[in-house]
């Protein structure tokens, strides 16, 4: 058996009990056909939903079931989802790092973390540049960007300064090779540049 029950622009309805909202009239219009105290679930749209609609039915053991639109939550201060989520991978991270530090593993292993090598990165806009991370008693530094083999990282994740350091270090072989072979024929130049220049030049050129 279905009820149904349409809505005309303002057309007032006749209900027992209302629950403020005439959007919420109409759910209580349909819900009057059901038995009460028979735990039914209604489901309906969040432009029917109240939080005056939730209680009353909910009195009459019928559950409703959908979402609701945060500014019929009255009295009620919802955080957004970047305030939810803001902060929780900074605990995740430091403390990952402080199981790594307290745990026996980089001692069974013989490796031991050498905080001075040690070097934040914060990459992203929403990130707390303040934020100290710390292995065990010691702080790690924080900086802008890090070289790991071979290859300079930047926070921005552009390449500039990887560019820059290996340009430098191309130029500093080609003054080598111009101050060290007094007869440099083309063949000879050739192979010096690319066996001593060029792999300076594409050296992880991939990553960067």
């Amino acid at each position: 058996m279905t009820s149904i029950c349409m809505m005309v622009g303002a057309q007032l309805i006749t209900i027992s009990q209302s629950c403020g909202y005439q959007p919420g009239d109409f759910v209580i219009k349909l819900c009057e056909t059901l038995l009460k105290g028979q735990n039914f679930k209604m489901y309906f749209d969040n432009w029917f939903a109240f939080l005056e609609l939730q209680l009353l039915l909910k009195s009459w053991n019928i559950w409703p079931v959908g979402t609701i639109r945060s500014n019929r939550l009255r009295w009620c201060s919802m955080k957004s989802e970047n305030e939810l989520k803001k902060g929780q991978g900074i605990e995740q991270l430091q403390n990952d790092l402080h199981n790594l530090y307290q745990t026996q593993w980089s001692c069974d292993w013989q490796m031991l973390f050498n905080v001075e090598k040690c070097k934040v990165l914060n990459f992203g806009y929403n990130n707390e540049d303040s934020k100290c991370y710390t292995l065990g008693p010691n702080v790690i530094k924080a900086g802008d960007n890090e070289k790991d083999l071979g290859i300079i990282v930047h926070q921005s994740l552009k390449s500039t300064s990887q560019c820059t350091e290996a340009v430098k270090s191309a130029n500093k072989t080609l003054g080598i090779i111009n101050r060290t072979f007094m007869y440099k024929d083309k063949n000879t130049t050739l192979r010096l540049y690319k066996s001593l220049v060029r792999p300076k030049l594409e050296y992880c050129i991939q990553a960067w």
